[in-house]
């Protein structure tokens, strides 16, 4: 069974099997909760746990790296 070919031409509308345009949205400013959660923890581990920086610098004790990542990230550093 032979199919048949379809012919286009200028005049031709656009085939009717095109998919739907889909309109998709996000956001990536400001970061969620989560986001800034994870970042601090990262920013805690790099400058109390053997890192570049801690190797170079010097490790930071726990406790001030806390102190010094939830300044950088509080609303009044920002």
């Amino acid at each position: 069974m032979a199919a048949e070919a379809e012919t286009l031409t200028l005049d031709s509308p656009p085939p009717q099997s095109q998919p739907e345009k889909v309109s998709v949205s996000f956001s990536i400013w400001p970061p969620t909760q989560r986001t800034r959660d994870a970042v601090l923890s990262r920013l805690i581990e790099t400058l109390s746990a053997p890192s570049l920086l801690s190797k170079r610098y010097g490790p930071v004790p726990t406790d001030e790296a806390t102190a010094v990542a939830r300044h950088a990230f509080s609303s009044d550093s920002m």
